[in-house]
């Protein structure tokens, strides 16, 4: 696995401990995954997400870029596949006013749109 890759990870399981929501899986709605296309979403610990429009994928931490490609898989998933053949397959739901993020583990990230 590339270093960077494993700084992903890292900096995702980080930003898990530090802001996973203590509420029901059914307190969640599913966020129709289209809404994601051309827009950038920001996690707490500084990292960004960026789904072009074209289906190229920028995962963006501390000025180090990481660049795949980025579908809607089955069930609404919002798939990332990188070119080293590593890939996953994340939800985005909404809680009231809140956006988060389910990643392919399970875990929760809260996260926002870039203005």
């Amino acid at each position: 696995m590339f270093g960077f890759q494993k700084c992903i990870y890292a900096a995702l399981a980080v930003s898990a401990m530090l802001t996973t929501p203590a509420v029901q899986a059914s307190d969640y709605i599913p966020l129709n995954p289209s809404a994601i296309r051309g827009k950038t979403i920001l996690l707490d610990e500084g990292s960004s997400l960026e789904y072009r429009a074209n289906g190229v994928y920028v995962y963006t931490l501390g000025g180090r870029a990481q660049q795949g490609t980025w579908r809607i898989g089955a069930n609404g998933a919002v798939c990332v596949d990188f070119p080293n053949g590593r890939g996953r397959c994340d939800f985005y739901l909404e809680n009231g006013s809140s956006l988060f993020l389910r990643n392919s583990f399970g875990k929760l990230f809260k996260v926002r749109f870039a203005q």
